[in-house]
């Protein structure tokens, strides 16, 4: 359901529609303008239906069909949850070293979770 892109060697940020990724090694900035749902983060080319539904049965081309369909969330969650559920599909995260490791992965995908626009406070 969720797709983070958050890897342990990355620091991500998000600015509408454009992901940029920077090699915390290399300090390169690497630039990849896609669309994103702007509540899990899955590109939405990799939605099979290319989008969720607005409520007036347009396709959304903010959210995709796993989070948004006829114009609601289809889940009332927090930001830690989309992110926990996230980490789940994480491999990064799952074949973490040790717990301070995946608390940094962690920390990085809430990060680019909140610049989503569905949790800008």
């Amino acid at each position: 359901m969720n797709y983070i892109i958050a890897q342990y060697l990355q620091s991500i940020y998000v600015n509408k529609e454009k992901i940029r990724y920077i090699n915390l090694k290399t300090k390169k900035e690497m630039e990849n303008t896609v669309k994103i749902c702007q509540s899990c983060g899955m590109p939405l080319d990799m939605d099979p239906e290319k989008g969720g539904v607005n409520s007036d049965g347009t396709k959304s081309d903010k959210y995709c069909s796993y989070c948004f369909n006829d114009g609601n969330f289809l889940q009332n969650i927090s930001l830690d949850e989309m992110t926990d559920i996230g980490l789940n599909y994480s491999e990064e995260y799952k074949n973490a070293g040790s717990d301070g490791e995946k608390e940094e992965i962690r920390n990085l995908a809430k990060q680019y979770l909140s610049n989503l626009e569905r949790w800008k406070s």
